[in-house]
């Protein structure tokens, strides 16, 4: 169950970052030496400066996953916490950002916290609140959003909540995950298989019924491919837009 409460999470990070969310085990490693340089890994970087965590934990594994944060050499960081483990997420999130201050300026660090989760999402909210953030701390901003740069949201020390942005409530279906998870990936192609283990769903035949349904919709396109994930060579979805 933890696990699709981070993938919620993961999606939301890729959604807002569009292009400029980066992975890779390259972008998300972190050294702490010895013999093997082994290390950990955070869920993923944006726009080359930018390190983000996803925590669905207890406030104490949240807290530990600060380090992770401050240790990775990208200089701006940000914490995206989702209403799960933690007794009072708040609570955690004020601790996390006092833990952060004490080693970066407020304007290189974010800690937000979404308002959905796995089997719960609010697509719309949880996207727009993490996209501001990564704004706040210097994503490249669209073409459009050069045009008309996002409303900053008020923070303290560097905390935000996603409700704080509300502004509709999101049904957020299946279909609804899957849509953003595949326009998240735009203009690269994804196998049903992949979607089911990022979106969290517990079998490939529900992918399936989505992708199949989301391909009757205009400007997305399925067919055989190869996946831009698993690199195989089967039925996959893209955004053309």
């Amino acid at each position: 169950m933890a696990e699709s409460h981070d993938a919620y999470g993961r999606m939301i990070l890729m959604a807002a970052a569009g292009k400029y969310f980066d992975g890779s085990r390259g972008a998300c490693h972190i050294d702490y030496g010895g013999p093997s340089h082994t290390g950990g890994f955070i869920d993923g970087t944006v726009a080359g400066t930018i390190a983000v965590e996803v925590e669905s934990r207890t406030a104490k594994q949240i807290r530990g996953a600060v380090l992770d944060l401050i240790c990775h050499e990208h200089p701006k960081k940000l914490l995206l916490i989702l209403r799960v483990h933690a007794q009072n997420p708040d609570l955690a999130a004020a601790q996390c950002a006092s833990a952060l201050r004490r080693f970066l300026d407020p304007e290189n660090y974010r800690v937000l916290v979404l308002d959905g989760r796995g089997g719960e999402p609010q697509l719309a909210v949880d996207t727009a609140a993490t996209k501001r953030a990564l704004l706040e701390l210097g994503m490249p901003p669209t073409f459009s959003e050069n045009h008309a740069p996002p409303r900053r949201v008020a923070t303290t020390s560097g905390i935000t909540s996603g409700a704080r942005v509300r502004n509709k409530p999101v049904t957020g279906t299946v279909l609804d995950q899957v849509r953003v998870f595949v326009e998240s990936r735009s203009p690269n192609a994804v196998c049903d298989d992949c979607i089911a283990k990022r979106v969290g769903l517990s079998v490939r035949q529900h992918a399936n019924h989505e992708t199949r349904k989301l391909a009757a919709e205009p400007g997305f396109h399925r067919a055989k491919g190869r996946c831009s994930l698993c690199l195989s060579d089967k039925t996959v979805i893209r955004d053309k837009q």
